[in-house]
């Protein structure tokens, strides 16, 4: 029901006899303004809790950041020490490699040699 219909304003003067009214829904008033507070504390605390998820999100990034700058490191001093390794590995098959030339080039020498004896 509308105010105006039932022919009384909540608080004020009466439209016909014009005595001071009393304010009547004083519960009713109680009940909203807590509601309207409880609803004040319920979006302030999400606007916080936006906030803080917006924060942690932001944090999230530059810790992704970081953490995908760490592993580039890493991988470039990686490769940076696996050089050497294979240039040592490289280096020890040409060495195995001309040992196996000398070896080969001392049994035709001693294979010569004995050859040259016998004749």
């Amino acid at each position: 029901m509308k105010r105006k219909q039932i022919g009384v304003k909540i608080s004020g003067k009466c439209r016909f006899c014009g005595s001071e009214i009393k304010k009547r829904n004083t519960d009713a008033d109680r009940k909203k303004a807590k509601r309207r507070k409880r609803t004040g504390r319920i979006e302030n605390s999400q606007a916080s809790i936006l906030l803080e998820i917006e924060k942690l999100e932001t944090e999230e990034k530059e810790k992704n950041g970081f953490g995908e700058a760490l592993k580039q490191s890493i991988n470039k001093e990686m490769e940076a020490l696996a050089r050497p390794e294979r240039e040592k590995f490289t280096w020890e098959v040409r060495h195995q490699e001309l040992s196996s030339m000398l070896e080969l080039v001392f049994i035709r020498e001693t294979n010569f040699e004995r050859t040259q004896r016998s004749l």
